[in-house]
C-alpha cells in the first residue's frame, strides 16, 4: 500500500501556521484500477501573515490535489453556487464557517473536477451572452407624454423615495440634504435651483416635516435626464448612442437629495412603522451609492451652536454608515455641516455658533469635513455651499471611468417601466436582498475588491503529475501564499508561473481557474495519496514542517524568529526541545510533556489517572456516626429552614422587580426612537432566560438542598477533617457530571449539592487562602498535575497551564471548572467564553481587534495623552492618599475605575459614579460564585449582579457614549455583527468591569501592603526577607514594573482561564484524564497556583523582583513582557494600560506618605 506525506510552512512559527483538529488525519482505503489507494486528511489551518508555501507528493503513482478556502475572500466568483476548494467532489457553502471535508481523492476524483469545472465555465459563458441578448435595445420612445423641463426634472415624476428598492439609477454625483425638520433644507434647495435658472420644485411649508421621503432634484446637465420609478432616462436625440457616450455626455452636473427630517416633529397623520424605516433606510442609502459624495448636515442658526436630537441621530447614522462603506471599498462620505438661517444673527454671533458645533461634534467622534454658513433669501448667501457643491461633482466625475466600468459590468440601462414592471422590479430587489444576506461577508476594511469572475469558488489549487513507472516527479505544481502581497502564486518545478493562473491540462487550455486571492487569511484543508519528495522552492520561500504516515513531525530544520533556519542533524532537536503538533497547535515537547515516539505520542505522565485517597472502615464509621448524630440538628433547624424558604423567594421577587423598573426607565431615557431599533432595551436585556442549568439545579432540587443545608454543611466539615471523605465527595461529584444520566443524576444530587456548597466552606475555614484551598484538593485527590474542581479538571502545573495559554482555546460557558451563571451574571457572548480556533474570523478575534483599535492602541490619538493626565487627576480627587488608604481594596478600587473610564471614554467620575464602578471589584465575589449557590439564595445575588450591570450601561446612557459601542458594532462582519448595540456595550462593560477594574484594584491593593511589608488580602504567606516597608519602598522606586509584576506573580489578581477539553484531546495530549460518558467538559488552569509552581519558580513565596524568570508568569493569561509574548493569543490586551494605572497609584500614595 502507498503512503503519504504533507509539508507544511510558514515564514516563522511566531507569525505562522497552527493546525487545528486532528493530528494524525485521516486514513480511508480506495480500490482504483486493481491496486490499494490511501488518503490521509489534514484537517485545516490557519495563516496570518509571512510568506510561505506547501507541497503534497506522490512517488508512487497516482493524482493529487489540495484545495483552498478562504473564509473572508472578498472574491465574487459568480453564483457561488459551485465549489470545488475541496476537488470537486462536492459542494459547500462557503458562508465564513470552515466545513471539513472528509473524503479522500483518486485519479477519478480529478478528472471529475476538471469535467465538472470546464461544465460550469461553458455554462457561465453561455448564461452571459443569453442574458445580453435580452437586454433593452434602447431606451423607450420620445413622446411618452412628460413634461421635461430646463434642468431635466420630470414635473410630477420625480422620483419620491419610501424604501432602497426605489432609489433611482445615478447618473451623476449626489450631495443628500440632512438635518432636523424645519433646518431649512427644502429652502436652501430651492435657491439652488433658482440659481441654476431652474423653477423651484421642492415643497416648503412653516411646519416642520413638510418632506417625508427622499427627492431626487438634477441641476446643471449637459443632456437633460429624468427618473422615473427605478430608473427611467429622457430619450434623447442621438438613439444610437452607446451606454459608454451617454454616461461621458452627461459628465457634468450633479443631483441634490433632499432627505425627510429627523428628530421631534409631530407626524400625527403617518403611522409609527413608516416612521421606523427613515433610520435605516438612510443608514442603508449611505452605506451602499457609490454616486453619493457629501452629506450636507444642516443645522439652523436658531439653536444657536447646539445639536438637537435630531441632529444626534443623523451624527450617529452617519458615524455607523462610514464604518460599512469602509468595508464594502467604497469612497468615504464628505461630511459638511451648513449653518442655515444665518441673516438671522451677526457675524460675530455666527462664528460662535460654528465654533460650538465644531466642538459639539468632536465630542460625539465626528468632526466635520467643513462647517459653511448660508441664507437663502439671496444669491449671494449661497455661494459657500455652492462651492461645498463644485467640490463634489469635481470628485464624482473624476470617477468616471470607474462608473462607466460598473454600468457596462452591471448592463443595467435606464428604460421606462408601467406600474406592473415596477412591482416585478421590486419583487426582483428583494430576491436579491435575501440571496445577499445569505452570502459570506466580503472582507475587512482592509480588504482588496477584486472583479467578479466566470467560475466559482475555486479559489487555489495544486496538481502533481507522477510517472507510475519509474516513480519520479515529471511535472510538480507548488502552491505558495504570500499574505503580505495578498496573493497565490504558483510554482512548477522550482520556479513562479507568472500570470493569475495556469493550466492544469490541455482540455481546459486557457481557461482562467485560479485567480488569486485577496485576503488576509486563508484556510486550507489537503486530501492526497502517494509519496514522494516536495519541489525546490525559490524566492525566500522556506519549509517548516513535514509529516509522514498520517503523523505529524518536526522538519529537521527549524526557522526561528528573526534567525533564519537551524540545521539539525538526524534525529536531533531544536534547543527549545522541539515541536509537536497537540490539539492547542504547534507547541515545545518539553512544555507540553509529551514526546515523539516511533511516529507516536508517548505521555510523560499519568497522574491525573490517580484516584486520590481512599477512605478506611474506622472513616467510614465516623462519617455515618456524625450523620446520625447531626439528624436532631437538622429536624431543630427545619421550621427556620421553612420560613427562609418562603420569605427569600419574596426578597427576591422585589429585588427583580424594582430592578426591571429602573432597567424600563433607562430604556425610555435612554435613545431616541429610531435609535432605539438598533441599540436594544436593556429590559429585555436582563430578562433573558437561563441556560446550561444542571438537573440537579433546578428549583425543585434546590428547595430539597435548602430543606437539607444543616447536613451538607455537616458533611462539608467533615470532608475538610477526613481527606479520604473529601476525595470521596469528589470521585462521586465527577461521576455525577460525566457519566450520570437521567435518574441516576437526580438521585445521587446528594453529592453535586455538597461538592458546590465545600469550595465555599473550605474558602471561609482556610481564610480567603485560594492557593491552599487547590492544594487541599489537589492533595486529598492523589497529588497529581490535575484533580476535580467544581464541575471539570484543574492543573496548577506551570507547564501544563502554560500550554493551554498558548493554545487554542475552544472555551464554552465555563468559569473556573464550573458552568457559568449564562446570561444572568455573564453575558452570553462576552469574550471570555468566545472560542480563538480561527483567529482572524472569529468572533472573539474581532471583539479583541476592536478593543484594541478603539481603546488601548498606544498609537491612537488619545490613550498617550489621557494616560500622561492620570496622575494629576488622581491626586486632584484622593483627599487622603497613602499605603494605608491604597491597601483597601474599596479606596483601590474606586481609584482605578475613575481612572480605566477616563482613558476608554474621556470622563472623570465623580464619587457616586465611580462607586458604581467600584462594585466590579468590590462584589466580584458574587459574579464567580456558581449557579447552584445562588438558586440556594433564590437568585438575591443574581439581582445584585443584575443591578451594577445596569447601572454601568446607565452610566454610559447618562454621558451620552452609546455611540461608541453602535460604531464599534458596525464595525464588525455581517456574521459576527451583534444583533443590538446594547449587547456589545454590555460585552465590554463587563470585560472592563470584571477584569479591566476588578484585576488592578487587587494588584493595586497587593502592591500597597507590599510596600508594608505586610501579607495581601488573599493571605499569599508570602516572605519579604526580613525587609521592612523603607527596603520595600526602596525595592519599589529600583523597578516599579518588576516590584507589580513579582506582587501580582505571588499575588495573583487573576485566579483561573476555563477551556473545554473533549474526549478526543485528552486522549491525544495522553492526560489519562477520564471523561466518563460526557464528550467534553471543563479544563481549568489556574494562574495563581502555576505562579508559585516551585518547578518554575524555585523558593516560590520569597519576594524577588530580580528573578530571571519572572517574565515567565502567566499572571496576564501568558507570559506577558517577556520575548514570547505573541505565542499566547489570548494575552491581557490590556496589560500595559493596568501596570499604568497600579504604577500610578503607588507613586501617588507613597507621596502622600512622604516617603
Amino acid at each position: 500500500m502507498a503512503s503519504a506525506g504533507v509539508r507544511l510552512n510558514p515564514a516563522d512559527r511566531e507569525h505562522g501556521l497552527a493546525l487545528l483538529g486532528e493530528s494524525n488525519g485521516r486514513q480511508k482505503a480506495r480500490r482504483k484500477s486493481g491496486g490499494q489507494w490511501v488518503g490521509v486528511r489534514a484537517t485545516h489551518g490557519v495563516v496570518k501573515s509571512g510568506r510561505w508555501a506547501f507541497c503534497v507528493w506522490n512517488e508512487s503513482g497516482g493524482n493529487l490535489r489540495v484545495g483552498w478556502s478562504c473564509e473572508r475572500a472578498t472574491l465574487k466568483l459568480g453564483t457561488d453556487k459551485w465549489s470545488f476548494g475541496y476537488g470537486g467532489t462536492a459542494t459547500k457553502s462557503n458562508a465564513g464557517q470552515f466545513t471539513k471535508y472528509g473524503q479522500t481523492f483518486g485519479q477519478a476524483d480529478v478528472v471529475l473536477s476538471e469535467a465538472l469545472a470546464l461544465f460550469i465555465a461553458l455554462a457561465v459563458r453561455c448564461a452571459g451572452r443569453l442574458a445580453l441578448l435580452r437586454l433593452p435595445s434602447g431606451p423607450p420612445a420620445a413622446g411618452h407624454g412628460m413634461e421635461v423641463v430646463q434642468d431635466g426634472t420630470l414635473m410630477g415624476d420625480r422620483p419620491k423615495v419610501r424604501y432602497m428598492w426605489q432609489v433611482p439609477q445615478a447618473a451623476s454625483p449626489e450631495l443628500v440634504l440632512a438635518g432636523r425638520s424645519n433646518a431649512g433644507k427644502s429652502t436652501l434647495l430651492n435657491a439652488v435651483l433658482a440659481a441654476a435658472g431652474a423653477k423651484k420644485a421642492a415643497p416648503m411649508s412653516s411646519k416642520g416635516g413638510r418632506t417625508r421621503t427622499l427627492n431626487w432634484y438634477p441641476i446643471g446637465f449637459k443632456i437633460p435626464l429624468g427618473w422615473h420609478g427605478d430608473g427611467v432616462r429622457v430619450s434623447q436625440q442621438s438613439e444610437g448612442q452607446s451606454l459608454e457616450d451617454e454616461l461621458r455626455a452627461a459628465g457634468e452636473g450633479c443631483c441634490l437629495v433632499d432627505c425627510f427630517g429627523l428628530g421631534e416633529v409631530e407626524y400625527s397623520d403617518l403611522k409609527a412603522k413608516r416612521l421606523q424605516t427613515w433610520g435605516p433606510l438612510l443608514r442603508k442609502f449611505f452605506c451602499e451609492r457609490r454616486a453619493l459624495k457629501t452629506l450636507c448636515h444642516l443645522i439652523s442658526s436658531e439653536q444657536e451652536g447646539r445639536l438637537s436630537p435630531g441632529d444626534e441621530q443623523l451624527v450617529d447614522i452617519f458615524r455607523r454608515s462610514a464604518a460599512d462603506r469602509n468595508s464594502s471599498g467604497l469612497p468615504p462620505l464628505r461630511y459638511v455641516v451648513v449653518l442655515t438661517k444665518t441673516d438671522l444673527y451677526e457675524s460675530s454671533q455666527v462664528a460662535q455658533f460654528q465654533e460650538k458645533l465644531r466642538e459639539a461634534l468632536l465630542d460625539l467622534g465626528q468632526p466635520p469635513s467643513d462647517i459653511v454658513s448660508c441664507t437663502s433669501l439671496s444669491t449671494e448667501g449661497i455661494k459657500d455651499f455652492q462651492t461645498v457643491v463644485n467640490e463634489a461633482v469635481r470628485r464624482g466625475w473624476d470617477q468616471l471611468d470607474e462608473w462607466i466600468a460598473d454600468a457596462m459590468k452591471t448592463r443595467r440601462l435606464p428604460q421606462g417601466r408601467n406600474k406592473n414592471e415596477r412591482q416585478s422590479a421590486k419583487a426582483a430587489y428583494t430576491s436579491t436582498a435575501k440571496q445577499s444576506a445569505r452570502q459570506p461577508s466580503r472582507g475587512g476594511k482592509d480588504t482588496i475588491r477584486a472583479r467578479p469572475v466566470a467560475l466559482s469558488a475555486v479559489l487555489g489549487c495544486m496538481y502533481l503529475n507522477t510517472s507510475t513507472n519509474s516513480g519520479t516527479v515529471v511535472e510538480a505544481i507548488t502552491c505558495c501564499v504570500d499574505l503580505d502581497r495578498r496573493a497565490i502564486t504558483y510554482m512548477k518545478n522550482g520556479r513562479e508561473i507568472p500570470g493569475d493562473a495556469f493550466t492544469l491540462s490541455k482540455d481546459l487550455h486557457g481557461w482562467a481557474l485560479f485567480p488569486h486571492v485577496y485576503t488576509k487569511e486563508a484556510t486550507f484543508s489537503v486530501s492526497f495519496d502517494g509519496r514522494g519528495g516536495a519541489p525546490p522552492l525559490v524566492g525566500g520561500y522556506q519549509w517548516l514542517a513535514q509529516a509522514e504516515k498520517g503523523t505529524l513531525s518536526p522538519s529537521p530544520k527549524q526557522p526561528r524568529a528573526g534567525q533564519g533556519e537551524e540545521d539539525l542533524e538526524d534525529g536531533a532537536t531544536s534547543t527549545s526541545g522541539g515541536f509537536v503538533l497537540t490539539a492547542y497547535g504547534w507547541r515545545n515537547a518539553a512544555e507540553v510533556g509529551v514526546r515523539m515516539a516511533s511516529g507516536a505520542y508517548a505521555p510523560l505522565t499519568q497522574s491525573a489517572a490517580q484516584t486520590g485517597l481512599s477512605m478506611n472502615c474506622c472513616q467510614i464509621l465516623a462519617v455515618i456516626l456524625v450523620n446520625v448524630l447531626a439528624l436532631p440538628l437538622q429536624i431543630l433547624a427545619l421550621p427556620f429552614q421553612l420560613l427562609f424558604i418562603l420569605l427569600m423567594p419574596l426578597v427576591s421577587f422585589c429585588s427583580a422587580l424594582s430592578l426591571r423598573r429602573r432597567a424600563a426607565a433607562i430604556d425610555r431615557r435612554a435613545e431616541d426612537p429610531l435609535v432605539a431599533q438598533t441599540w436594544g432595551s436593556l429590559e429585555e436585556l436582563l430578562s433573558r432566560p437561563a441556560v446550561s442549568v444542571d438537573v440537579s439545579a433546578t428549583w425543585p432540587m434546590v428547595v430539597l438542598a435548602a430543606l437539607l443545608l444543616p447536613m451538607i454543611l455537616v458533611n462539608n466539615l467533615l470532608a475538610i477533617w477526613i481527606p479520604p471523605y473529601f476525595a470521596h465527595i469528589a470521585r462521586m461529584a465527577k461521576w455525577h457530571q460525566l457519566s450520570a444520566t437521567g435518574c441516576g443524576k437526580v438521585l445521587f444530587s446528594w453529592y453535586y449539592w455538597n461538592w458546590h456548597v465545600l469550595f465555599g466552606t473550605l474558602i471561609a475555614y482556610m481564610g480567603q487562602r485560594r492557593v491552599s484551598v487547590y492544594a487541599f484538593e489537589g492533595e486529598a485527590q492523589g497529588g497529581g498535575d490535575y484533580w476535580w474542581h467544581g464541575q471539570g479538571y484543574f492543573t496548577g502545573t506551570h507547564a501544563l497551564v502554560d500550554q493551554l495559554a498558548m493554545g487554542v482555546q475552544d472555551r464554552g460557558l465555563g468559569r473556573a471548572a464550573f458552568d457559568a451563571v449564562v446570561p444572568e451574571v455573564f453575558p452570553l457572548d462576552s469574550m471570555i467564553f468566545l472560542p480563538n480556533s480561527h483567529e482572524a474570523t472569529s468572533k472573539w478575534a474581532e471583539t479583541r481587534k476592536v478593543m484594541h483599535d478603539f481603546w488601548l492602541s498606544e498609537q491612537g490619538p488619545n490613550y498617550a495623552q489621557r494616560v500622561g493626565h492620570l496622575k494629576g487627576l488622581v491626586k486632584e480627587s484622593w483627599s487622603t492618599p497613602s499605603l494605608d488608604n491604597l491597601a483597601n481594596i474599596k479606596v483601590a478600587s474606586v481609584l482605578v475605575s475613575r481612572c480605566l473610564f477616563y482613558v476608554f471614554f474621556g470622563h472623570w467620575l465623580n464619587d457616586e459614579e465611580a462607586n458604581v464602578m467600584s462594585r466590579w471589584a468590590r462584589d466580584a465575589p458574587l459574579l464567580v460564585t456558581p449557579r447552584f449557590m445562588h438558586r440556594l439564595m433564590f437568585n438575591f445575588f443574581v439581582h445584585q449582579c443584575k443591578d451594577f450591570r445596569a447601572e454601568t450601561i446607565a452610566l454610559i446612557s447618562k454621558h451620552k457614549l452609546g455611540h461608541i459601542f453602535s460604531t464599534m458594532n458596525s464595525t464588525f462582519s455581517s456574521a459576527n455583527r451583534r444583533k443590538y448595540d446594547i449587547d456589545l456595550c454590555n460585552e465590554l462593560m463587563f470585560v472592563i468591569g470584571f477584569a479591566g477594574i476588578g484585576g488592578p484594584s487587587r494588584a493595586a491593593a497587593s502592591v500597597a501592603k507590599f510596600l508594608l511589608a505586610k501579607q495581601s488580602e488573599d493571605q499569599a504567606g508570602v516572605t519579604f526577607s526580613g525587609a521592612n516597608s523603607h527596603l520595600m519602598i526602596a525595592l519599589y522606586k529600583k523597578d516599579p514594573k518588576a516590584f507589580i509584576m513579582e506582587t501580582c506573580r505571588i499575588s495573583s489578581p487573576v485566579g483561573t482561564f476555563t477551556t473545554r477539553l473533549t474526549a478526543s484531546a485528552a486522549k491525544e495530549l495522553g492526560l489519562g484524564l477520564d471523561l466518563g460518558k460526557a464528550q467534553e467538559t471543563h479544563l481549568a488552569g489556574v494562574i495563581n497556583v502555576s505562579n508559585v509552581d516551585p518547578r518554575k519558580f524555585p523558593e516560590p513565596y520569597k519576594f524577588d523582583p530580580a528573578r530571571p524568570n519572572l517574565p515567565d508568569a502567566l499572571t496576564w493569561n501568558g507570559k506577558a513582557f517577556s520575548s514570547r509574548e505573541c505565542d499566547y493569543p489570548r494575552l491581557c490586551p490590556g496589560r500595559d494600560l493596568s501596570i499604568e494605572i497600579v504604577k500610578t497609584l503607588a507613586e501617588v500614595a507613597l507621596e502622600g506618605t512622604g516617603s
